[in-house]
C-alpha cells in the first residue's frame, strides 16, 4: 500500500488562525513536526533528547473515539477535566491524539509545519485511513520503518 500523499492544497500553505488550525486536526490524520516548549533535561525514553517533535495525530474525537477504531488506536479518555477551548487558544495549543504513541498530546503552534495529512471527513476516507494504517504503520517497529530504514522513535525519519 501507498503512502498517503501530502494534500496539495497544504503543501505550500498550512491553515491561519486557531480556529481554522483546530478544524484541520479535527477533520483530518496530520503528520506534524513543531518545536518544543520545555526541552527535557534528562533523556527520559527513546525521541526525547530532539528540541522538535513530529508525530502522526488526530483531533477528530467521533472518528477516534469511535468503537472499533478506539481499540485500534488504544484512545482512552483524559485523566484531568478539560482545560476549556479559551485555555488552549490563549496558549496556542492544540489537544490531539497521538496515533503511533498512543497518548494524549499538545501541538504547540510557535513554530510548526505540516508534513502530510490525509481527510478523515467521510467514510471511505476513514477506511482508506484505516487499511493504510494496519498495512504500513500497525508493522513499525521504534527501529525500524516499513522502507527499512533504521530509526530511534517513532517520530523520526
Amino acid at each position: 500500500m501507498d503512502n498517503p500523499e501530502l494534500i496539495p492544497e497544504f503543501a505550500d500553505k498550512q491553515p491561519n488562525g486557531y480556529m481554522n488550525i483546530l478544524k484541520f486536526f479535527r477533520t483530518h490524520v496530520v503528520e506534524v513536526k513543531f518545536k518544543r516548549r520545555i526541552y527535557p533535561t534528562k533523556s527520559s525514553g527513546v525521541g526525547h533528547r530532539r528540541s522538535t517533535r513530529r508525530m502522526l495525530c488526530s483531533s477528530n474525537w467521533r472518528f477516534i473515539a469511535s468503537p472499533i477504531v478506539k481499540s485500534v488506536f488504544k484512545w482512552r479518555k483524559p485523566r484531568g477535566p478539560s482545560k476549556g477551548y479559551q485555555w488552549y487558544k490563549k496558549r496556542k495549543l492544540i489537544i490531539t491524539w497521538d496515533i503511533l504513541n498512543q497518548d494524549w498530546r499538545m501541538v504547540s503552534l510557535d513554530n510548526w509545519d505540516i508534513i502530510a495529512a490525509m481527510p478523515v471527513k467521510t467514510l471511505l476516507q476513514k477506511v482508506e485511513f484505516l487499511k493504510f494504517y494496519h498495512c504500513v504503520l500497525e508493522k513499525m517497529t521504534r527501529g525500524s520503518d516499513p522502507t527499512g530504514h533504521k530509526r530511534d522513535s517513532f517520530a523520526d525519519k
